[in-house]
């Protein structure tokens, strides 16, 4: 027998590794002593135990499945894995479970940080025939979830098309991206609907909040977010509050959710909470800002965590394992841009991934006035298909990471492998360490 290839080790620090299976999950903590034996064993092509203490981990190996017979047997292993991987994404690329509706690219917001400033030269607003169009591109029995994201959904100008979209999807469960603006005027249209949640973003009290995230001509925006809120929680509606966190703001954010759990504790049920780093941060604030909200969260159990700071939940699910204990599954793709959900747009495109909302050149196809779909686009993406993922032991850890980042968007094949590293080697030391560090303490 010999260790398998798909492997990745990942040093935690006081001599010890963690062992990752990337064909079948398998994760396995390396004490320094164990760790001496398998860098032995690396390169052997026949692993012979020669005493207990070798015998013993050779069997813990054996189980988790890190020994094979040979190669050959360790890619009939992997190409099983890819097959049943494969027929999954295509049946999830083929028809889209969620459909997200950009109303139009306009917003009455003028935020300081927003990543779609250069969107607002496209002035276009969805149509309901547009609505009718971009339904088509799923099936009835698969479309899920339907979403509303703009630019600013709840415009008064969307209101027409928004009750469209809610006439024509009434069994669907609906998901709202909004400033929260609007709210008390399409109360009435809500009623009778289901909501995963209407996501509104709150930066810290008002004296925070209303430094980022203002009107077009200034005004403040706090208060009249809060009322919105308020009636919409008054009337059984799910709400999730996104908090953009830096620096200045990290203590303020904290203690506001602190706020609003209390001032809203006979809704509870009904709140949940987002609070994640500004993406334009220097790595070094970005990581300080982190450390604040893992030293206030990373306690909490997988339940409360999704209540109180759903932000855990988005890094790649290796690295999730650590946070949220849950058992991470072998990867096709890096994410649902990869097939699962789609974005249609004002101007009749398809997108399926909310960072590429506006660059025309990251469209997957059109849907209106004709439905047409790229031949090279995200959604064909896979590690299948970026031949540098074929023998590397991280693909089905990162599923060929994210290209958007790159910047150069005439080549989405391309593998982007630093990032994805960088995540698994620092992040997951990082919270295994904090995680184990706070149960010491608990005891």
């Amino acid at each position: 027998m010999k260790l398998i290839h798909n492997k990745v080790l990942v040093d935690v620090g006081n001599n010890e590794h963690l062992l990752l299976n990337t064909l079948n999950g398998k994760i396995d903590l390396l004490y320094k002593e164990h760790y001496n034996i398998f860098t032995n064993w690396a390169d052997s092509e026949i692993i012979t135990p020669r005493n207990d203490v070798e015998e013993a981990l050779y069997n813990a190996l054996l189980a988790g499945g890190y020994l094979v017979e040979s190669t050959e047997v360790e890619l009939k292993e992997k190409a099983s894995v890819l097959e049943k991987l494969r027929e999954a994404h295509e049946k999830k690329r083929n028809s889209f479970h969620s459909l997200s509706f950009v109303l139009t690219y306009d917003c009455n917001f003028n935020c300081s940080y927003c990543y779609e400033q250069g969107n607002v030269k496209y002035n276009n607003q969805m149509t309901k025939e547009m609505v009718n169009a971009a339904l088509e591109l799923t099936q009835d029995n698969v479309l899920t979830e339907v979403k509303l994201f703009g630019g600013e959904p709840l415009l008064p100008k969307n209101k027409e098309v928004v009750e469209h979209i809610f006439n024509r999807c009434k069994d669907k469960r609906f998901q709202i991206t909004t400033n929260g603006y609007t709210l008390l005027d399409y109360l009435d249209l809500f009623e009778g609907h289901k909501f995963s949640n209407i996501q509104v973003t709150l930066d810290g009290p008002a004296e925070f909040h209303n430094k980022k995230r203002f009107l077009a001509d200034g005004s403040p925006t706090f208060a009249r977010i809060i009322e919105g809120i308020a009636a919409c929680l008054g009337r059984g509606h799910p709400i999730h509050i996104r908090m953009n966190v830096d620096s200045k703001n990290v203590e303020e954010c904290i203690n506001l959710r602190t706020e609003l759990l209390e001032k809203w504790s006979m809704h509870s049920e009904l709140l949940s909470f987002e609070m994640y780093p500004l993406f334009q941060l220097e790595p070094e604030a970005m990581q300080n800002v982190m450390d604040k909200l893992s030293l206030e969260d990373i306690n909490k159990s997988p339940e409360e965590l999704s209540k109180m700071n759903a932000s855990f939940a988005t890094f790649r699910p290796i690295v999730n394992y650590f946070i949220n204990g849950v058992v991470p599954q072998p990867l096709y793709a890096f994410c649902d841009a990869h097939g699962g959900s789609a974005f249609v747009d004002p101007l009749g495109d398809i997108y399926t991934c909310i960072l590429s909302l506006g660059k025309r050149e990251l469209t997957v196809g059109t849907y209106y006035p004709v439905k047409q779909w790229k031949e090279n686009s995200i959604l064909m993406r896979n590690v299948e298909n970026i031949p540098e993922c074929s023998a590397c032991e991280y693909a089905l850890l990162c599923g060929g990471g994210c290209p958007l980042p790159l910047g150069h968007y005439e080549d989405v094949f391309r593998p982007v492998c630093a990032s994805i590293k960088e995540e698994i080697h620092s992040k997951i030391p990082y919270f295994f360490n904090l995680k184990r560090k706070s149960m010491q303490t608990e005891r």
